[in-house]
């Protein structure tokens, strides 16, 4: 449990600042100062390890991460161009989280055979709900504003 919350307050953290420094620097360099410090972290604590593999790394595990980290590059250029046209903090991310998670179960599904309980579908239904609700507010308020 302790995980889940470093894991939320992190990303949180990383949202806010994500949202507010493409409007005041380069986009890009906003990109790039975060991911040099997402990978710096954990390398480092790689290195203070002793750099010891545990036994499970392989060539699919290395494919995995490389695969995972252009995601983050497309993820990082996205948003932050995002931000700095100055979409709005409570807009883009339901947007991109909630589509996340709806991509992310689905393939974990599909591909990976995980199970989704009927709970789980019920949840998947309420973000597409959400999603519907934070568009519609969106264009209501850009109809409304002008």
């Amino acid at each position: 449990m302790t995980h889940i919350v470093v894991a939320t307050l992190g990303y949180a953290l990383m949202l806010i600042g994500f949202s507010r420094g493409p409007l005041y620097t380069n986009p890009h360099l906003v990109g790039v100062l975060i991911n040099l410090v997402g990978a710096f972290v954990p390398f480092v604590l790689f290195l203070v390890a002793g750099m010891r593999l545990d036994g499970m790394d392989d060539l699919k595990g290395i494919a995995w991460s490389l695969a995972a980290g252009v995601g983050i590059a497309a993820f990082t250029l996205a948003m932050a161009r995002m931000f700095s046209l100055g979409e709005n903090l409570g807009f883009v991310t339901p947007l991109v989280y909630g589509g996340s998670l709806l991509l992310v179960t689905t393939v974990g599904a599909l591909l990976f055979r995980e199970r989704v309980g009927l709970l789980q579908v019920g949840g998947l239904v309420l973000i597409v709900i959400g999603i519907a609700c934070v568009a519609a507010g969106k264009h209501q308020a850009t109809s409304v504003g002008g």
